[in-house]
């Protein structure tokens, strides 16, 4: 399946709600390592853990769902599988970094997913979620417990997407089997979404990547990043968003040679709203979200910046709520940007104390780097243990994260009464 397929709708489309966007289901150095992170790193041959073949796709996924027999009602079991099932398998689809394997070709694919659910006499229901390799080596495994079928079936799937999005469990593994530079575009995408570099001796293979596969299936992905990092240089200076910047034509062209490309949709859509065209970035952020629920850092980049809107204030109690499962499912993962973003979200929502509950990840990448900087100011912020200087660097960051004027005030006011 090409990355690049998603479900059709046009960005300029009419009469489609914000709701419908969202399933159910960077000054000075700190943009430099800003860009680093977004556009990645590859960590020097001697470091690399094991030399591995290269590379050349998004590897097979199969699924085993193991419900027990006394869950609920035997159809209510029977339709719960059903609805698994599809929702995995979507998801497997969607991912960037998976693909799926029909049941009868199960035994040859790279990994196996298991998933599986039992009743405790409470009522409630605890799953668990593993990936083995062929050998039966686990990559990672996760466990929870949901109160309802509901609950259970939307916990399933953020488990599942924290597996398979870009910044998730099995894309970091992949990642570290990279010897060197990238062999492909998709070798170039799993180095670009894990920032796995040590020191300050950090590689940027964006350049590379961008020059050495143009005509690749995840080069618009590159195209787009490159776009950011120019608008985050925009922000940096102190310059505001507007349609009439180079930068919106370089999007408009991506878009028009791969129109269904989620990078490049989300950009147009954070470019809109920070323009403070909400309304017009709907279309660009339903498309970006026709692969949203596997691409969580992009998700909670919208949302952080469409928080501010007017025209988006009805959305709010439902966007609470998809912030707060995103923290929940991602408090493990050790992508610097992901991490951003949530605690980015977590303040705009009032959702501090999620990631206060929780003890912060060792991220991918340098401490003493700024980006390693922002994410440690954040958890001490989140902790209620700011020191001297902390403030006023995060909200010298801030808006080249949160490009909408609304939402970035409204983080900033926030940030200066739990501060003060």
């Amino acid at each position: 399946m090409n990355p690049q397929t998603q479900p059709t709708h046009h960005p300029g489309q009419a009469g489609v709600h914000w709701t419908n966007s969202w399933p159910k289901y960077v000054i000075g150095s700190f943009l430099m390592l800003v860009a680093i992170t977004i556009v990645g790193g590859w960590i020097s041959d001697q470091k690399v853990e094991a030399l591995s073949p290269e590379i050349t796709g998004p590897p097979t996924i199969s699924t085993e769902l193991r419900v027990a027999a006394d869950l609920i009602t035997a159809k209510e079991t029977d339709d719960l599988k059903v609805n698994l099932s599809n929702d995995i398998d979507t998801l497997l689809q969607k991912s960037l970094v998976s693909r799926t394997l029909a049941t009868e070709f199960a035994a040859s694919s790279d990994y196996s997913l298991l998933v599986s659910i039992s009743r405790r006499n409470q009522g409630e229901f605890d799953a668990f979620v593993s990936l083995r390799d062929r050998s039966g080596t686990i990559i990672t495994e996760k466990s929870a417990r949901y109160s309802d079928v509901d609950d259970l079936r939307d916990g399933i799937s953020d488990k599942v997407t924290s597996i398979v999005s870009p910044a998730g469990s099995l894309s970091e593994y992949l990642a570290k089997k990279i010897a060197g530079k990238p062999a492909n575009d998709f070798e170039c995408f799993l180095s670009i979404e894990n920032f796995r570099s040590e020191g300050e001796t950090e590689l940027r293979p964006l350049d590379y990547c961008l020059k050495k596969f143009p005509n690749g299936t995840y080069y618009p992905y590159f195209a787009a990043r490159e776009v950011f990092l120019d608008v985050q240089k925009v922000r940096a200076g102190g310059g505001v968003i507007k349609r009439e910047q180079p930068e919106w034509k370089r999007i408009e062209d991506i878009l028009r040679a791969a129109p269904k490309n989620t990078y490049a949709n989300t950009v147009a859509a954070k470019m809109l709203i920070g323009e403070g065209s909400c309304e017009n970035a709907r279309g660009y952020a339903i498309e970006g979200f026709s692969r949203g629920r596997t691409y969580p850092a992009l998700e909670l980049a919208i949302i952080a910046d469409a928080y501010g809107c007017e025209e988006t204030k009805r959305f709010r109690s439902f966007w609470d709520n998809r912030i707060e499962r995103l923290i929940v499912a991602n408090q493990d993962s050790q992508s610097p940007l992901l991490r951003v973003y949530m605690s980015v979200s977590a303040v705009i929502a009032d959702k501090e104390a999620l990631l206060a509950q929780s003890t912060p990840p060792i991220l991918n990448g340098s401490e003493t780097s700024e980006l390693g900087r922002f994410n440690q100011e954040m958890d001490r912020y989140i902790q209620g243990e700011l020191l001297p200087g902390d403030l006023a660097h995060i909200k010298k960051i801030i808006p080249t994260l949160i490009w909408n004027e609304q939402s970035r005030a409204q983080i900033e006011q926030k940030l200066a009464q739990r501060g003060s």
